[in-house]
């Protein structure tokens, strides 16, 4: 082989390898551009975009968003928690007119709805009555909760913050309010200025198999 030859032989590998590395630079930058937007589509601020993508009702995401919030006020115990967060749900999230019945001013739920309620947010299976006698009393008879007392405290999902899916979970930090009964009709026209606001982290499942609640809450807190 000539020089000459060799020269352009070299030439053409030279351009060939020229070639290759421009092609894997566009793929790389290609890959990771997709990736980079994949993310992003749930971790923009434009949640309301994100909550349309996942198939989401933004205010029927809000309510669900109050009424689970009931699970962290600390004014109530524990079975207190579970009896508002579904007393809340069948009121604000259940359609039915069967599910609640009032008698002489008191509030009756069917125990069996309660139990369900709760038994689809929360995965806890109630096994007998967790009424605690203050708020809340069972009536065995007809199988009922009656609310003793209403409840004095009402949860508000004000702006959901920030959502991102995560494998099969949702993780939503969204801003609450919390307000007593007696300045609730003040806060309703932005007059309420002694409330209770927090920042709330809520980490959420879809319920693929469901008749009450379309999530399932794996954790919720306060920030």
């Amino acid at each position: 082989m000539t020089d000459k030859e060799l020269k352009r032989h070299l030439k053409k590998v030279v351009i060939g390898l020229i070639i290759i590395i421009l092609i894997i630079i566009a793929l790389l930058g290609y890959t990771l551009g997709g990736k980079k937007a994949e993310l992003s589509m749930y971790t923009n601020a434009e949640y309301s975009d994100n909550l349309q993508t996942l198939g989401i009702d933004q205010n029927e995401f809000k309510e669900y968003l109050t009424v689970f919030a009931n699970l962290i006020d600390d004014q109530y115990n524990e079975k207190q928690k579970m009896l508002n967060m579904a007393t809340n749900f069948m009121e604000n999230l259940y359609s039915s007119n069967e599910l609640s019945i009032h008698e002489n001013d008191k509030k009756n739920y069917d125990a069996n709805h309660i139990n369900n309620i709760i038994k689809e947010v929360q995965g806890t299976y109630i096994k007998t009555e967790i009424a605690d006698g203050d708020f809340y009393q069972y009536q065995a008879e007809e199988n009922v909760y009656v609310q003793n007392r209403e409840v004095d405290r009402v949860t508000n999902c004000v702006e959901i913050d920030n959502i991102e899916k995560k494998g099969d979970n949702l993780e939503v930090i969204y801003t609450l309010n919390i307000v007593s009964k007696e300045k609730l009709a003040e806060y309703m026209i932005g007059q309420a200025t002694n409330f209770e606001s927090y920042k709330i982290k809520a980490v959420i499942m879809f319920n693929t198999n469901y008749e009450y609640s379309k999530y399932f809450v794996h954790q919720i807190v306060k920030l």
